[in-house]
């Protein structure tokens, strides 16, 4: 588990020291869904961390905070991002997700995000993403979200 925690730290470190180049940002608020692992409803407002609000396919809620460390343009429409966030889940009241000593309804976990956005016009976007994760609590175990999603800006 150290070695994933480390790979995962290291990779935010050096995302973090890379050379921002100016992305297409909306200038409003979007709001939108996205289905995978977990599923629901995505925020993002301009440079603002990304906020999602989901339930997963495990039977628990999840909600997660990603700050892009860096977005940058492939084309004018096509952007990629890579980031670091949280995530806090709280469980059923079933022990399938704690650990055999472990009673807690909630967990907490830090997030590694990599995705693409592709925006179709200049207030619809269209993003995939891959999340490298590390659950901390009740117990520490590497885990990987992913989706798909549209996010509508106003």
């Amino acid at each position: 588990m150290r070695k994933a925690a480390s790979i995962l730290f290291i990779t935010a470190v050096m995302l973090y020291s890379a050379a921002e180049v100016p992305a297409q940002q909306p200038d409003g608020p979007g709001f939108g869904i996205i289905v995978g692992e977990p599923t629901g409803i995505s925020i993002k407002y301009k440079n603002f961390p990304v906020l999602g609000f989901a339930w997963s396919v495990d039977n628990h809620f999840h909600m997660h905070c990603d700050y892009w460390i860096h977005h940058s343009a492939i084309d004018k429409s096509l952007n990629w991002y890579a980031g670091a966030g949280g995530k806090f889940r709280v469980f059923k009241n079933d022990s399938r997700h704690r650990g055999k000593n472990d009673d807690s309804r909630v967990g907490i976990g830090i997030r590694v995000p990599f995705g693409l956005q592709y925006f179709i016009n200049n207030n619809i976007e269209v993003f995939g993403e891959v999340v490298p994760g590390i659950s901390l609590i009740p117990s520490t175990e590497f885990d990987v979200d992913a989706g798909i999603g549209a996010r509508y800006y106003f």
